[in-house]
């Protein structure tokens, strides 16, 4: 969504309810947001994060911010824990507020209540105003660069107290998101003409996209990880080809003195066979061990299901940079 011909504040606002309100209108969608990014990708830059009255001393570039509509943490069922959301009465030109989440609150609050502290948001393009903390909501999960999944502190503001030209819009759907595609789309052009028609995707063909670098990664690991076991057992093979070749002579005499076949064999699965399966096994428990361990990071998405997700897309741009990034809105069936 790109609304950057519009120079007035007040009316990218206007054209932001007019979006909602219009996606909302449909038959089967429960509920419908903007936002600067929603997860599990990120689309913003990390800023530092300034306290009223605290002096900065080692500044980290290590806070999300972005600003987001009425609806948005309804539409990720994102636990409201302490204080209110955004409402009417957050409009532009009024207190600027904000809403934190949990890690935020934690880090930089600990052992004391964040509402109604004072923070500002410095980012490569600038610094925010003082915002009021107004509430504190729940984690959760975005996918770095490097498939990592980290939970970051993030600071939210109202979309009308910072109506950004650029974003994502997301719905919730109470049918098969697949099937609303274009009737969202043709809401969207009906609404604002001038925008470009951007794909509408649902929230597992992102996860789908954003999964194939780690899926790529993990077969090339496995793939080396055969041919070290494929050269491993011909090493292996041959050592146990050798331990038998001389004792020979020795397994002559043993048969001589009475030892059957059988004797040998369990002779030689003992002394050069144990060694080799306790390896095996050894190594069998540590990669199922660490393949729990890679598991856990992906736990922690917003508490919607994957498959009832349906997102409408748009190209977005982080403010401050040129870069462009496909940004998704999901929306779900429930």
């Amino acid at each position: 969504m790109n609304l950057s011909h519009y120079r007035d504040p007040a009316r990218r606002n206007a054209r932001h309810l007019e979006l909602i309100e219009k996606l909302q209108a449909l038959p089967s969608v429960s509920t419908a947001a903007i936002g600067g990014f929603f997860p599990p990708s990120r689309d913003s830059g990390d800023s530092i994060l300034e306290l009223r009255g605290r002096a900065v001393s080692s500044p980290t570039y290590d806070v999300l911010s972005t600003a987001v509509s009425p609806g948005f943490f309804e539409l990720l069922r994102t636990p409201l824990l302490k204080g209110r959301i955004f409402d009417a009465g957050d409009r532009l030109g009024g207190k600027p507020v904000a809403i934190v989440n949990e890690t935020l609150a934690q880090e930089y609050f600990p052992g004391q209540d964040p509402l109604g502290q004072e923070v500002r948001v410095v980012s490569l393009s600038g610094p925010s105003p003082w915002l009021t903390i107004a509430g504190v909501v729940g984690d959760w999960k975005h996918m770095e660069w490097d498939a990592r999944w980290l939970v970051s502190p993030m600071v939210f503001r109202p979309l009308s107290q910072d109506p950004s030209a650029d974003g994502a819009i997301a719905v919730r759907t109470l049918g098969n998101p697949a099937g609303l595609a274009r009737a969202i789309s043709a809401q969207i052009q009906s609404a604002e003409s001038s925008m470009p028609s951007e794909p509408v995707e649902t929230l597992d063909s992102r996860l789908e996209k954003m999964r194939a670098y780690p899926r790529f990664r993990a077969f090339i690991v496995s793939f080396f990880a055969l041919a070290t076991l494929l050269i491993t057992a011909v090493g292996l093979h041959g050592t146990l080809a050798e331990f038998v070749s001389r004792r020979v002579p020795e397994f002559g005499l043993r048969r001589a003195i009475g030892a059957r076949t059988v004797h040998l064999f369990w002779l030689v699965v003992r002394q050069g066979g144990l060694p080799v399966v306790g390896g095996l096994a050894a190594g069998a428990l540590a990669a199922s061990g660490s393949g729990a361990d890679c598991a856990k990071p992906a736990r922690g998405l917003p508490a919607v299901e994957s498959h009832e997700f349906s997102v409408a897309g748009g190209v977005t741009r982080d403010r401050g940079s040129d870069r462009h990034r496909l940004s998704s809105a999901p929306s779900c069936k429930r």
